[in-house]
């Protein structure tokens, strides 16, 4: 199964492959997300970001690794997440096909505020 994530990215969509013998879960699906986001950038990634987007792109960095208790240190030694190049849209909002049935499309947005 492939699952394509186009939103707030470098200049090429991420792509997330899911596999298992016996069938996909649901659980093998979100395992599977949750990874790819997880992944620290690469040399070849960094250079692919948007200089305009870069401050914003630092500030969720630093909101990440701040929210994580004990570790903040830790996580900004090992640098920006595909993560963090989200843009906010973090909640998962389902999958898609894709219009050529080749592919399913990953469907983030932002949490929403109550008043």
């Amino acid at each position: 199964m492939l699952i394509r994530c186009e939103v707030g990215l470098v200049s090429e969509p991420w792509n997330i492959y899911v596999n298992r013998r016996g069938g996909i879960r649901i659980l093998d699906v979100f395992e599977k997300i949750y990874e790819s986001f997880s992944i620290v950038l690469n040399d070849d990634e960094k250079k692919k970001l948007d200089p305009r987007k870069m401050k914003y792109y630092d500030r969720a960095f630093r909101r990440r690794c701040a929210i994580t208790p004990g570790l903040t240190l830790l996580e900004e030694r090992k640098g920006m997440r595909r993560v963090d190049l989200l843009e906010g849209q973090t909640v998962f909002m389902g999958l898609e096909l894709s219009a050529s049935r080749d592919c399913w499309l990953l469907r983030l947005g932002t949490s929403p505020t109550f008043s």
